[in-house]
């Protein structure tokens, strides 16, 4: 799937926030599926095994599959909840944007698949936190509208890189220097 994939750069005007990103996208989109993601977030995974993963969550009658991370305080990201879940993936009941008081230490990382039907979500959406359209609460949408939602769990042999930022871009290019020197 990801070989075959037709890859699509939208630019945003101004920002307006990820999930207005997102829904520029829609005459590209169609009825299809599609995958969305930021380009200041860049995963080092052997052979896109995380990709893979979300990949393989993606069937039946899941509408959306997101990339979590554990981390140590997540009040900059969106929050995810998340019950039990079969076959490597977790599901989602939940999904908060920056919270101030996390509710788990499950970030959303900036990969997603989704089934066209968020794009209708997005488009019914004021904006949210910071004034933006968020597309946790387009997420958030589908869970309330009874769809299912899948999350991902970067492995520890994974690498997230934020490139988002001089600062992070320094950072990022030293870790993936040190990881590869491991490797």
């Amino acid at each position: 799937m990801v070989e075959s994939s037709r890859i699509l750069f939208v630019n945003q005007p101004e920002p307006k926030g990820f999930g207005h990103a997102a829904l520029m996208a829609r005459p590209f989109v169609g009825d299809r599926p599609f995958m969305v993601c930021a380009g200041d977030t860049y995963i080092v995974s052997e052979g896109n095994g995380f990709l893979r993963r979300m990949c393989e969550a993606f069937s039946g009658d899941v509408s959306a599959v997101l990339l979590l991370q554990e981390v140590e305080d997540p009040r900059q990201y969106g929050v995810a909840i998340a019950r039990g879940g079969r076959g490597g993936s977790l599901e989602i009941a939940k999904v908060l944007e920056k919270p101030e008081r996390p509710p788990s230490r499950l970030a959303i990382m900036p990969f997603y698949l989704f089934k066209p039907e968020v794009m209708e979500v997005l488009e019914g959406l004021e904006p949210g936190v910071g004034g933006e359209v968020q597309l946790t609460d387009a997420i958030q949408g589908l869970i309330e509208g009874g769809r299912r939602v899948l999350g991902v769990l970067l492995e520890d042999g994974e690498l997230r890189l934020d490139i988002g930022t001089p600062e992070t871009y320094w950072e990022a290019v030293k870790a993936s220097y040190e990881y590869f020197s491991r490797r």
